[in-house]
């Protein structure tokens, strides 16, 4: 088969499947921060949430089009799939640190010390996430 046959071979499946996978990991995210909500008190969940913003925040700002770019670029050249990658995820590294960086220092003198460190853990997932 040539690459553009291979592809299409069973599309609707695997796009199906792709739709479910992302549907299901929205219930499983709603549930849990309607758990929580239970569970934690406001001043709790504002935390959690300002470390769950900073996560989000670094982690679209910082990603630079790596994503998009890796999966371009590895798919025009698989076999340097691993060079490619190595170079994104030092762009990456780089990038998370900066933007963690900037987004910290101008949280702390605004907010308490909680939500500082939960800034700052937001900004290390979004970094072992990358």
């Amino acid at each position: 088969m040539t690459g553009a046959n291979a592809w299409s071979h069973g599309v609707v499946a695997k796009i199906s499947r792709l739709v479910s996978a992302r549907l299901l990991a929205q219930v499983i995210g709603i549930t849990w921060f309607l758990v929580l909500a239970r569970i934690f008190s406001a001043g709790e969940l504002g935390v959690l949430a300002a470390g769950l913003v900073a996560f989000a925040a670094v982690s679209v700002i910082a990603d630079l089009g790596t994503t998009w770019s890796i999966a371009r670029l590895v798919t025009a050249e698989p076999d340097q799939a691993w060079p490619i990658y190595v170079q994104a995820l030092r762009l990456r590294v780089v990038a998370v640190l900066s933007v963690g960086t900037v987004l910290s220092a101008v949280a702390a003198p605004l907010v308490d010390r909680r939500v500082l460190l939960a800034v700052g853990l937001g900004v290390l997932i979004a970094l072992a996430s990358g």
